[in-house]
């Protein structure tokens, strides 16, 4: 993927990774989405070109609210998701090592009483 800095106008690799040129990297969720909408998942390059020489030449891009917000919400949406998959895998993980601590216990004591 390639995109635009909305900062400086110069291209990079991809949209949330640190800028070359300014050393800009995106941290909110605004943020993020305007960056994400400087870039090849919804623009082509000729477009981005556009935007690149439009920024470099001092002046910002105008989102539209719809646009901002529809991206906004597909972020925090999958942000939520790894959230609640993260929380399930450490509910599995703290059964499976609990289930070991009873087993090695119920080892030793079956073997005390012998």
């Amino acid at each position: 993927m390639k995109a635009v800095c909305a900062k400086c106008g110069e291209f990079k690799e991809s949209a949330w990774v640190v800028c070359q040129s300014c050393n800009f990297k995106p941290s909110t969720d605004e943020e993020k989405a305007q960056f994400l909408l400087l870039s090849t998942h919804f623009n082509n390059e000729k477009k981005l070109k556009k935007f690149s020489e439009h920024i470099k030449a001092g002046n910002i891009i105008d989102f539209r609210e719809q646009d901002l917000l529809m991206v906004t919400q597909v972020l925090q949406q999958k942000s939520n998701s790894i959230k609640e998959q993260k929380k399930h895998i450490l509910k599995l993980t703290g059964s499976f090592l609990l289930t070991i601590v009873f087993m090695v216990i119920f080892y030793y004591y079956q073997r005390s009483h012998r």
